[in-house]
């Protein structure tokens, strides 16, 4: 199975004072102290030897966003942390998109949606039990997950605390990310961290995990050959569209998003019903597909369009969906394309299991 999850940023804080090292796999987000002398970093934090920045108003730590920050649609993140003070804002982490931070006690994180507005999840408005109050000086795990299309949640100590399900705009990219306080602040700042940061991980959405997956499947050197001759037709197909209408490439991709996005998060968001249908149906697609057992896929889409219609989620009726069917370049497009017929397993997947929508 594929992860959907990559490692953009990885802080540990060990090592030479103010060498602010990024352990991702793209080693591209390194940090830079902001008004944080030597003595601000500890050998120990939550366990010996596991390193620790001590943060006061002012201080920060900035995050040149390169390599991997952009796009992000999804994020995850997850901070080891000790506050000093029980009252105030503490800024965990600000990617300007979003900020990750405790508010008096409680833990909360925003995500800026303009032009359409904004999400805000507290465990104060959106807690799925008790309150919440955050620990002072005691080392605690807080972490959010933001899955880019229904869901956002909050976690302490890797169990969810907080939860909004709705429809979702995917989180928008940044070129800058700073830790321990907002990315820009007026002086003397008020929104700083008042303690102690032992460890920063962030991940976004793989933007290729779609495509992993579709070559993840097990096929013949036949089948292999046969796709990557198809794939060349379409890039000529698109070449030949964008010489036609320079407009249509790039309304095509926002259109085939759109539609994407619209059509899983109306299924993901209409009814908790509809939510875990959705989703273990997504999750045998996914082990069929792997395995490359194609032919237990068109029962699973059949299966899950004749649910998914019952609970009042119908593709054909979907705004962004139609758009997207209706418009000229898509039409066009589907006219230069060649037919996909040298992957007879494929071409009865399609046969069988597209027709239900």
């Amino acid at each position: 199975m594929v992860d959907s999850w990559e490692l953009i940023l990885h802080h540990t804080y060990t090592g030479t004072p103010g060498v602010i090292f990024d352990q991702s796999p793209r080693r591209g987000s390194h940090g830079n102290a902001v008004d944080l002398a030597d003595a601000d970093f500890h050998t120990d934090g939550s366990t010996l030897g596991s390193g620790a920045v001590a943060f006061h108003p002012g201080a920060k730590i900035l995050v040149p966003a390169k390599a991997g920050w952009n796009p992000l649609r999804g994020v995850r993140a997850e901070v080891i942390c000790r506050f000093d003070t029980a009252t105030g804002i503490d800024v965990l982490l600000d990617a300007k998109s979003f900020y990750f931070y405790r508010r008096s006690g409680a833990l909360g994180c925003w995500f800026d949606e303009s032009p359409h507005q904004y999400t805000d999840i507290t465990t104060d408005l959106n807690g799925l039990g008790p309150p919440v109050d955050i620990p002072v000086g005691q080392w605690v795990r807080l972490g959010v997950l933001h899955d880019g299309i229904s869901t956002v949640e909050l976690f302490v100590d890797g169990v969810p605390v907080a939860r909004i399900i709705r429809p979702l705009w995917p989180v928008k990219p940044t070129d800058v990310v700073a830790i321990g306080d907002f990315v820009t602040t007026p002086s003397p700042s008020t929104s700083g961290m008042s303690g102690r940061i032992d460890e920063v991980r962030v991940w976004r959405l793989d933007p290729d995990r779609i495509d992993r997956a579709f070559i993840g499947r097990p096929m013949d050197p036949a089948a292999s050959q046969c796709w990557a001759e198809w794939f060349e037709q379409l890039a000529a197909a698109f070449e030949a569209l964008r010489q036609a209408n320079g407009d249509c490439p790039k309304r095509l991709i926002d259109l085939i998003g759109a539609a994407v996005h619209s059509g899983v998060a109306d299924a993901l968001t209409r009814t908790p019903q509809s939510r875990s249908t959705w989703l273990q149906a997504a999750a045998d697609y996914q082990q069929h597909w792997a395995a490359g057992d194609l032919a237990a896929i068109a029962p699973t889409l059949t299966g899950l369009a004749a649910w998914l219609q019952s609970e009042g989620v119908d593709p054909s009726q979907n705004p962004a969906i139609q758009e997207l069917l209706n418009d000229p370049c898509w039409k066009q497009l589907l006219s230069l394309v060649p037919p996909m017929t040298c992957d007879p397993a494929f071409t009865d997947l399609l046969s069988g299991g597209a027709g239900a929508w």
